[in-house]
């Protein structure tokens, strides 16, 4: 009905095969179709682009990009907080983890040597980066002001359940990075394999300028206050 001028793909609550299931009656499913030697996943490269979002909220907060003596709150062990809590970690940041599945927050705890934090405690754990990686919604006014965190870099749709709570956030001091702009590599890479970049090395830099565009949007939004 559309006649291409929507594409789907993957997200929360869909996997790879429900959408090969819907590419059975359609071709306009990104990440399928004419890729059959490329992955079906986004949430690793997403992961890649908030990685590079955080490091650029990072850089202008602290004047530096370094992870160590860094803590990240990683609420949401999924498709991509699993990926991004294993980058944080390899780069020497301390790691938190929360799920709504607390077997899994543990498992991957063990396994890069983060700590869980369990659902009630999430808001109000100290960190320097809360990144929020499943539902949105978590930005609200019984959640804000109980935040401890320096910045907000995540991977969820739709953070602020009001655009009131953009402002809320700015009057506390806590740096937004916009979810749009963070969670856009996982997109851009399954539209570039779609479009027929099989460049591996192109299409990592292409994500990593999630983090150049983020530069740009903080470097803009402190100008325009």
């Amino acid at each position: 009905m559309l006649d291409g001028a929507y594409g789907t793909g993957e997200d929360l609550g869909t996997t790879p095969e429900d959408m090969r299931v819907v590419a059975s009656v359609s071709k306009h499913v990104v990440g399928i179709h004419g890729i059959h030697d490329a992955p079906s996943d986004p949430g690793p490269f997403m992961a890649r682009g908030v990685f590079a979002g955080i490091r650029a909220a990072l850089r202008h907060r602290q004047g530096s990009d370094a992870l160590t003596d860094r803590t990240v709150l990683v609420q949401g062990v999924g498709d991509v907080g699993g990926p991004l809590a294993r980058m944080i970690s390899t780069a020497g940041g301390s790691v938190l983890l929360c799920d709504v599945d607390p077997d899994l927050a543990f498992a991957m705890s063990v396994e890069i040597g983060g700590s869980v934090v369990t659902q009630d405690n999430v808001y109000q754990t100290a960190c320097d980066v809360y990144a929020p990686c499943a539902v949105g919604g978590t930005l609200n006014p019984d959640t804000m002001p109980r935040l401890r965190c320096d910045m907000v870099v995540g991977s969820a749709n739709n953070q602020l359940e009001s655009d009131a709570d953009a402002d809320a956030l700015a009057e506390r001091g806590i740096l937004y990075a916009p979810d749009y702009v963070v969670n856009a590599g996982g997109a851009l890479t399954f539209t570039l394999i779609h479009q027929g970049e099989r460049n591996v090395a192109e299409i990592d830099r292409r994500v990593r300028g999630v983090g150049d565009a983020l530069d740009e949007i903080l470097a803009e939004a402190d100008v325009a206050g």
